[in-house]
């Protein structure tokens, strides 16, 4: 077996530090734990220290492509992928056996090959799908060395060309607690254009809907139905009863953000009375609790109480468009049930705010926090969600910033530290992957510290800033 073995020497900057870069050749297989020694050298005075190091052994991963997700029977499969390696997932692993097997879903495997991989880490292999392939689901698998490397799924379905296509379209995009009923409109239109005069319809609500493997066809449970002929412009209307879906949805508290809204599923089967043919179109009715959805984003699990939250926060209405609103933030002692107002914003055109808040002082000192939000648009509309924030305490903290998300190549980054502790030396990395790429030091003053990290032509991709 060969020995990887890497010797650098630098000397330390001002501030005492020096980094190393070890390039490991991607040939090298790394089957033992190895051993790092540094030895410093200053004015004739030798210390040195050791550490062991622990290779990363299953680090291959197939990035693995299909040309669709649905096929029909009689049609090729193609799979593909890149082999690659290292925890970075840049480096191609080229020569390497790599085992593709194709499964239904009673677990039999219908298909399997193996293949090297090419010079460039690409294996790729086709599979004829049966005219007699049962229509579901099938999962696609990779493994090298009985290692799984990759994963994937299709699904076989036959599609026939429709006679027509049926619309089905519902009076509002959504109902709120005090619409008790939807009125459904269904129309057909021919092909070439021109609507189904003389049809009949079926609308019914879908409690579920699933494939059943073994029979070959959908296992639904209907519930609410109405049918009969469509009108002198071919058109069909059915009105349901929502009453009951919405007190399902009821929440015994306003702010439960677990269950805002719940989208219910229906299918429309029209028949042309002239050639007797049928077509369907399934589609979904959302009733929501409010008008507007409101989500949280940030830190809210061993958060230093001193410290401040960076809260993304999010609010659409409930079919989904962006919602310009304000957002009053509230907190309160957990349990105790006293809120006050911590944080105020307004979201942008996206619906999309971004504010510091800090944590109170509560008469226990502990204490978690329980937070209100509240999303109000110029029109009065409004949505809730409540949120808690574990905190963490008896260690210092530390609070970094960047002054972007997203760097163009030869940009600076900017970084931004805050801490409990007043002074002191903070060691801040910027990381790829597991690979430490430029390292510096901060110095603290009143807990404040502030870094500008140049350009690196290693600096791709998603990069970690820790301190």
């Amino acid at each position: 077996d060969k020995k990887f073995e890497a010797v650098a020497a630098k000397e330390t900057d001002r501030d005492g530090t020096a980094l190393f870069d070890f390039p490991i050749p991607p040939s090298t297989e790394l089957g033992e734990d190895g051993l790092l020694d540094i030895v410093g050298v200053k004015n004739g005075v030798v210390r040195g220290v050791s550490a062991d190091t622990e290779p990363v052994s299953e680090d291959l991963q197939l990035l693995m492509m299909i040309d669709k997700p649905i096929y029909q029977p009689d049609q090729v499969l193609n799979i593909r992928g890149v082999l690659l390696k290292g925890r970075e997932m840049i480096t191609v692993a080229p020569g390497k056996d790599v085992e593709f097997q194709v499964e239904d879903e009673d677990d039999k495997v219908v298909y399997r090959e193996s293949v090297k991989t090419s010079q460039f880490g690409v294996a790729a292999v086709s599979w004829n799908i049966p005219s007699n392939a049962k229509l579901g689901k099938y999962n696609i698998s990779a493994q090298t060395d009985d290692y799984p490397v990759g994963y994937e799924s299709i699904t076989v379905s036959r599609y026939d060309l429709p006679n027509f296509v049926v619309t089905a379209k519902a009076d509002k995009p959504f109902y709120l607690p005090n619409e008790k009923s939807a009125e459904i409109e269904v129309r057909a239109d021919y092909l070439f254009g021109r609507n189904v005069t003389r049809g009949r319809v079926r609308v019914v609500r879908e409690s579920s809907r699933e494939w059943n493997w073994k029979e070959q066809k959908y296992d639904i449970e209907e519930g609410e139905t109405h049918e009969g002929e469509t009108d002198s412009k071919g058109v069909f209307r059915a009105k349901f009863d929502l009453k009951s879906d919405h007190e399902e949805l009821k929440a015994d508290d306003e702010y439960d953000s677990w269950h805002q809204f719940e989208d219910l599923w229906f299918a429309a089967y029209f028949t042309d009375l002239t050639t007797n043919k049928t077509e369907q179109r399934r589609f979904g009715v959302r009733i929501t609790r409010e008008p507007i959805h409101v989500y949280f984003i940030g830190e809210r699990n061993q958060v230093h109480p001193d410290l401040p939250v960076d809260a993304y926060v999010s609010a659409f209405y409930a079919d989904g468009t962006p919602a310009e609103a304000d957002i009053e933030i509230r907190a309160s002692e957990e349990g105790e049930d006293k809120f006050r107002t911590i944080g105020r914003a307004r979201t942008n055109s996206f619906g999309v705010a971004k504010t510091p808040i800090r944590r109170p002082n509560f008469e226990d000192d502990i204490a978690d926090m329980d937070l209100r939000i509240i999303a109000r648009d110029s029109a009065g509309r409004r949505g809730r969600i409540s949120k808690e924030i574990n905190f963490a305490s008896g260690e210092d903290g530390l609070v970094i910033e960047t002054d972007r998300t997203i760097y163009k190549p030869g940009e600076p980054t900017k970084i931004k530290l805050q801490s409990t502790k007043e002074s002191g030396q903070v060691f801040v990395d910027v990381v790829r992957g597991w690979s430490v790429i430029s390292s510096g030091e901060v110095d603290l003053k009143g807990g404040r510290g502030e870094i500008s990290v140049p350009y690196d032509p290693k600096f791709s991709g998603v990069l970690t800033v820790a301190a």
